[in-house]
């Protein structure tokens, strides 16, 4: 790619928004990331000494004391606007059912929680998050172009 189709692709982009009224704050970004629960447990972490200078250059040893046993993991998906609004995520364990207890900590009733048996996004889960996506972008959106 060179600059001047860089240039005609954000032209006609602004051709478009204006056509339709689309504001800045209603492009989004979205992203799916897993989380390894538990990994860093039973690892040294290396520091640099900050004392006083007859120790500038040595290191301090810090060890996290933990297990190295199965880790869990649990993807979640967010979105963010170009406006800086962000939406509660989808969260997805792995598991086949989930206990409400588990998210009793969770006080926005808007956080989006789904289940997979590997742990990682799926048809039906990304299904439910786009829904759910469109749903929470709406309360932010600043064009007019679903009116």
């Amino acid at each position: 790619m060179n600059a001047l189709n860089i240039q005609n692709f954000y032209r006609g982009l602004e051709a478009v928004m204006n056509e339709y009224g689309i504001q800045p704050e209603d492009f989004w970004n979205m992203d799916e990331m897993g989380i390894r629960v538990g990994v860093g447990r039973g690892q040294w972490v290396i520091i640099p000494d900050d004392g006083d200078e007859k120790s500038k250059g040595r290191f301090s040893v810090i060890i996290i004391i933990g297990s190295h046993g199965d880790q869990e993991h649990v993807t979640v998906v967010e979105a963010i606007s170009a406006g800086g609004m962000a939406i509660p995520p989808l969260i997805i364990v792995k598991e086949r059912v989930i206990l409400e207890n588990w998210f009793a900590d969770i006080s926005d009733d808007d956080y989006l929680v789904g289940v997979s048996d590997s742990g990682y996004a799926n048809d039906v889960l990304f299904f439910q998050w786009l829904q759910h996506w469109e749903a929470m972008s709406r309360r932010t959106q600043k064009g007019d172009f679903f009116s």
